[in-house]
């Protein structure tokens, strides 16, 4: 009767034994959807079906009066020598996958993950594999060719060309080099990162891509379908369980080359020589902000300490990165030369100080709007916080509207006729 140790997705920091039924009848069930899987050409007397290992398949159990589904992480003859007196020890229900999708490397990281950002072994794995069971559908809103500007690379300048050389190097010698490709807006630092994506495939390596923000991802695709068709992986957190699942085992079993994604697709199940690329590095977006509270650099920092190459893409990076150029640990490889036909626009700062008191809106940037308008041209206004007012105040006692259980003023949003 075979004991094995599972990690459920709860906040328990520690794992859970439970059996494996000595009937068979799980593994039979398993046993025969392997065969079925097989290809109809394979002679029945050639094909002898192992069994699957067990470390590393997601298996579904009774917890707490639930079914859960969770992560075998190892094997045991033997119940634990600490259980306590008393104890039963629950079978499993079944097993929710043929074969495991947890490689070692996987668990690795998924215990530096728990131990690093204090969740359990359990919400780690959960949040590096997709939800789901077989997954075979694809995501069929990826553009396979691009008939526009971005079907071909175009050639580099001088400043280009010497990052392609030196971040070449470091890919070749899959020793795990990082670098901080530090490139002035409009700079052509996508042009770099498709160079090196493609040099890298046809060494045979994998690369993933982050972007910022789920939005930016089709923009991103567009760029690199024309040079890697047909092997494109979309990992994001609006895809379908069935669709994240189905580029998920693409991307494990080699079919797909390049995954582009946001934060989460820095989990993606490459080879260990694989390109990272993070583009935007320095954005806040990065960070996750539920349990684990992970970052994708850091996370990116983790997979690439002993091989494959990881390169850092940001016209502003954040202190970290910088800290970690000066230190030697990064290769700083700048880029100060534009090759957008656009100028350097102009950037003027107005200290509200100075103006009339009350002015919501400066006179000398209504002053430009006015001139804007006058040429025909547009004016855009960012605002960076929601509602009408940020806050108000009473006439007779200039009190500020505060929220009841903090000392935050209550914002007014007048076409809702509410303070929030």
């Amino acid at each position: 009767m075979p004991y094995v140790d599972i990690a459920l997705n709860l906040p328990i920091d520690k794992v859970f034994c439970y059996f494996i039924p000595e009937d068979g009848s799980i593994g039979q069930r398993i046993r025969k959807a392997h065969i079925k899987t097989k290809k109809k050409s394979t002679p029945p007397d050639q094909f002898q079906p192992a069994e699957p290992p067990l470390t590393g398949r997601r298996v579904e159990v009774r917890f707490a009066g639930r079914r859960l589904t969770g992560f075998i992480t190892d094997e045991r003859s033997a119940p634990p020598a600490d259980l306590p007196a008393g104890t039963t020890i629950q079978r499993i229900l079944r097993f929710v996958d043929m074969a495991p999708v947890c490689p070692p490397e996987t668990l690795e990281l998924a215990r530096w993950l728990s131990w690093y950002y204090f969740c359990s072994l359990g919400q780690a794995l959960s949040t590096m594999i997709p939800p789901g069971k077989r997954g075979t559908a694809t995501v069929s809103r990826i553009p396979t060719r691009d008939s526009g500007a971005n079907a071909r690379l175009f050639p580099l300048n001088a400043g280009q060309s010497a990052a392609v050389r030196a971040i070449s190097e470091g890919i070749r010698e899959n020793s795990g080099r990082r670098y901080l490709l530090h490139g002035v807006t409009g700079s052509g630092k996508t042009e770099v990162y498709r160079h090196l994506a493609r040099m890298a495939v046809e060494e045979g390596r994998q690369v993933v891509i982050l972007v910022p923000e789920i939005a930016l991802t089709p923009q991103t695709i567009g760029r690199f379908a024309s040079i890697f068709p047909g092997q494109i992986a979309v990992l994001h957190s609006q895809l379908s369980p069935a669709e994240r699942i189905g580029e998920w085992r693409r991307l494990a079993s080699g079919e797909a080359r390049v995954a582009i994604g946001a934060r989460s697709a820095v989990f993606a199940p490459v080879g260990k020589d694989s390109l990272f690329i993070i583009d935007e590095e320095h954005e806040s977006s990065y960070k996750a902000d539920d349990c684990p509270r992970y970052h994708a650099r850091q996370i990116a920092f983790r997979r690439t300490a002993r091989s494959g190459c990881l390169i850092l893409g940001s016209a502003t990076p954040s202190l970290e990165t910088l800290w970690h150029a000066t230190r030697g640990e990064i290769t700083h490889i700048p880029l100060d030369e534009r090759i957008s036909a656009h100028a350097e626009q102009e950037v003027i700062i107005l200290d509200m100080r100075a103006q009339p008191q009350g002015a919501l809106v400066a006179p000398p940037l209504i002053d430009a709007v006015k001139e804007a308008v006058s040429k025909e041209e547009q004016a855009l206004f960012f605002l960076n916080r929601r509602g009408y007012a940020p806050y108000v105040t009473c006439d007779d006692c200039q009190t500020a509207a505060s929220c009841p259980q903090c000392s935050i003023s209550l914002t007014l949003h007048r076409e809702k006729g509410i303070l929030l």
